[in-house]
C-alpha cells in the first residue's frame, strides 16, 4: 500500500511540476533523498552543505537561459546492511561507490528535451548511511536544448549508477526528478547618479553594463 501511495504521490508531483520536491524510489538499496540548500559561512563566505537526512530540501530549483550549465548537491543514502565482522576479520563489502549519473530531461508533460550520462564520484556506507554528492544536473548541450525547447517550467530525472565494493552493481531507480523553472534575465535599471562624470583629463562617462549571468551562485 505504501509504495501505491508513493507512486501516487510522485505522479501527482509531476503534474503540478514546481510544487513538487526531488521524490526517490524508496525500494532501491541506493536511494537518492533530495537536493540540499547550502548555506554560506559568515565568516569565511564559503558555501557549506549538511549531509542529515533532517534537514530541508530544495523544492525546485531556478536557471537563467543565460547559464552554461547547472549543478547541485545531492544527499544520497545507502540502505544495504553493513557486512563487516571485526571477529571474523570480515571487511566491509557493501560500501557503494558511486560511478556515473543518467540525466533525463522531461516537460512537464513528459516530452524528452535532453538525455545524457556523465561521470559521478562518491562513497557510501551501509547501515543507512548517506553522504552528499554534486550532479550536474544540465550540462552545456542539455542547457541549449532546454532554453531552445521555449518551456518555462521542467523536471530532470536522476539515476545514480554504483558498485560495492564487493562488485555487485546498484542503481538508485529512476524515479528521483528534480524541478526546474527557466527564468529570463532582466538587466537591472541603473540610476543616473551611478553614471561617473568626464575626469579633468575629458575621459568619456564610465556607464556600467548589465551582463547576464552565464554561471549559478556558489551557494543555493
Amino acid at each position: 500500500m505504501s509504495s501505491l501511495i508513493q507512486r501516487a504521490v510522485c505522479g501527482s508531483l509531476v503534474a503540478l511540476s514546481l510544487l513538487g520536491f526531488g521524490c526517490g524510489d524508496e525500494r532501491a538499496s541506493l536511494v537518492l533523498r533530495g537536493v540540499v540548500i547550502g548555506r554560506q559561512d559568515e565568516a569565511t563566505k564559503l558555501c557549506t552543505y549538511d549531509g542529515t537526512l533532517t534537514q530541508p530540501m530544495a523544492s525546485g530549483g531556478i536557471v537563467y537561459s543565460s547559464y552554461q550549465s547547472y549543478y547541485r548537491v545531492l544527499l544520497v543514502q545507502n540502505q544495504l546492511a553493513a557486512s563487516a565482522n571485526a571477529q571474523e576479520y570480515r571487511p566491509e563489502t557493501n560500501s557503494a561507490v558511486i560511478k556515473d549519473a543518467e540525466i533525463t530531461v522531461r516537460t512537464v508533460t513528459g516530452a524528452l528535451i535532453s538525455k545524457f550520462k556523465l561521470p559521478v564520484t562518491g562513497l557510501v556506507d551501509p547501515g543507512g548511511v548517506s553522504t552528499l554528492v554534486t550532479v550536474t544536473l544540465l550540462d552545456t548541450v542539455a542547457m541549449k536544448q532546454l532554453v531552445d525547447s521555449k518551456v518555462s517550467d521542467a523536471l530532470v530525472y536522476v539515476k545514480l549508477n554504483a558498485e560495492t565494493k564487493a562488485g555487485t552493481a546498484l542503481a538508485s531507480g529512476d524515479q528521483f526528478f528534480f524541478p526546474i523553472r527557466v527564468g529570463s534575465y532582466v538587466a537591472p535599471v541603473f540610476d543616473a547618479g551611478t553614471v561617473s562624470a568626464a575626469g579633468d583629463g575629458g575621459a568619456p562617462p564610465v556607464i556600467p553594463v548589465a551582463v547576464a549571468p552565464t554561471s549559478q551562485p556558489d551557494c543555493l
